[in-house]
């Protein structure tokens, strides 16, 4: 009965939101920039800081940058591995240089070393950036569902899909 009430409630506001909206979406990624729109850069997870969205455009990871995270991270725990992710970011972000932004980048680093070991938090935070394409840093990752889910296995952690495939 209590969820008859509040359909009923809510059924005027949500024709009048489709009304004025013009069009709704389902899209993951546009859900994120909606999200970080209302509130101000906030990420979903209560554990993220506040920060502002990056000064480049979310794209969608090319197949290039995909095999050069995988190649970083299949390098984790030896010296190589930071040397391979550090450079295919500063490749991905010519406007974030790594001399002036020396603490974003070792703070991405930090996370991906965390996410190797298989830390469930650092799993978590490393899958909401790939599905927004950046760090809370602003510091711009490959935007990939396959890389947040391969992430999410690492640190145990079953994917759920609330949308059906492509």
């Amino acid at each position: 009965m209590r969820y008859i009430l509040t359909m009923l409630v809510m059924l005027p506001l949500l024709v009048t939101a489709a009304e004025s909206a013009g069009s709704l979406t389902l899209d993951p990624a546009e859900m994120e920039r909606a999200r970080r729109q209302v509130f101000g850069g906030a990420g979903v997870r209560a554990t993220y800081e506040d920060t502002p969205a990056p000064a480049n455009p979310v794209v969608p990871a090319q197949s290039s940058e995909v095999v050069r995270w995988q190649a970083a991270f299949a390098a984790a725990g030896t010296d190589l591995m930071p040397v391979l992710l550090l450079a295919l970011l500063q490749d991905m972000n010519p406007t974030v240089p790594m001399a002036a932004n020396v603490e974003a980048y070792a703070e991405a680093l930090a996370l991906h070393r965390k996410a190797a070991a298989g830390n469930t938090d650092a799993c978590i935070q490393l899958a909401d950036a790939f599905r927004v394409g950046y760090l809370n840093s602003g510091i711009k990752l490959p935007y990939s569902e396959q890389l947040a889910e391969f992430v999410l296995r690492r640190g145990g952690i079953v994917p759920v899909k609330s949308y059906p495939p492509k």
